[in-house]
């Protein structure tokens, strides 16, 4: 079984802002509320590949009440645990402005629904995947990510990471099978400057990414697929093969979920038996896809998508 973990899940409002002036009154020409969080957007994608999951975190209040309602209505399953206090956050996504968004901050768990959740995880079976995803509850120890892995320890389960800042860095010393940064969280986390990327990145912003990548490979990850946006996306395997693979053609029209979908269809081709080079290519095509549509792409746009996914050849690096 899948388990996808949400930690700070939220109902979004995705708006197509009209017109607006900074210290006036606007108007919103379409928007529409959607259950989210990283993992939850995961838990979808999956679903649209086939694959079953448990969408795992913390809900509270009536807007966690919606949360739940929603994914039950779009077919997942759900075991999230009710904070007793405070609502689940809402956030604001602008479609109209390269992806821009507002976060709230959200509740926070006290120890006593971390540790449930740290049984519920405890439970899970040999061959389990186990998808963490986006940040961590305001006050939360960042170090929360590095407690789930490690009990995941004991049994033979397929861990994947997606998140940022201090929760990652502390995250990699318990040994995530996949982690899936975007470029500036890499950068941030190795400590470098990256260059402003083109489309066609040159020899020396591939060396520098994969200098970062190795960075995060020997800090403690297993396999690092780094995602730089219309510049493509970076993979350094298991067994230290690099690939690099420039993004699809195509008009970004909404990048919310992107990554989201790029480790969702990372795990689900692992799951098919694929190998990690494949599965790297499937992952970029499942984030093209969704970039170039709004909402999150089928099934069948993903695999359309995964011929129009090519391999850069790259000298050693």
């Amino acid at each position: 079984m899948i388990y996808t973990v949400t930690l700070n899940p939220s109902l979004d409002i995705y708006i197509h802002e009209g017109d607006y002036t900074y210290g006036d009154t606007g108007r919103i020409d379409e928007e529409e509320l959607r259950a989210g969080g990283k993992g939850i957007n995961v838990s979808l994608v999956l679903k649209n590949l086939g694959h079953k999951s448990v969408a795992l975190g913390f809900t509270a209040g009536f807007t966690g009440d919606e949360i739940e309602r929603q994914l039950r209505t779009a077919g997942l399953d759900t075991d999230f645990i009710k904070a007793s206090d405070g609502n689940s956050r809402v956030n604001i996504k602008f479609l109209d402005h390269e992806g821009s968004e507002l976060n709230a901050a959200g509740p926070k768990p006290d120890e006593s629904s971390i540790n449930v959740l740290l049984e519920k995880i405890a439970l899970l079976d040999d061959g389990d995947v186990l998808i963490l995803s986006g940040s961590l509850p305001r006050g939360v120890d960042p170090g929360l990510y590095g407690r789930i892995l490690e009990v995941t320890k004991r049994k033979s389960i397929f861990t994947a990471l997606d998140t940022s800042g201090e929760a990652l860095r502390t995250a990699l010393k318990s040994n995530p099978y996949f982690i899936k940064p975007n470029i500036s969280e890499a950068a941030q986390i190795c400590g470098i400057d990256i260059p402003e990327l083109k489309h066609h990145m040159s020899l020396e912003d591939i060396k520098i990414i994969h200098s970062c990548a190795l960075t995060l490979k020997k800090s403690g990850a297993g396999n690092v697929l780094i995602s730089c946006g219309g510049a493509g996306a970076f993979f350094l395997s298991e067994d230290y093969s690099a690939y690099y693979t420039e993004a699809p053609e195509g008009i970004a029209v909404n990048t919310v979920g992107a990554g989201d979908s790029m480790t969702a269809a990372f795990a689900a081709s692992r799951i098919e038996g694929h190998t990690l080079c494949d599965s790297f290519k499937f992952a970029v095509a499942a984030g093209s896809a969704c970039a170039f549509k709004e909402g999150f792409p089928s099934g069948e746009e993903i695999r359309a998508m995964m011929g129009r996914v090519k391999l850069i050849d790259i000298p050693d690096v």
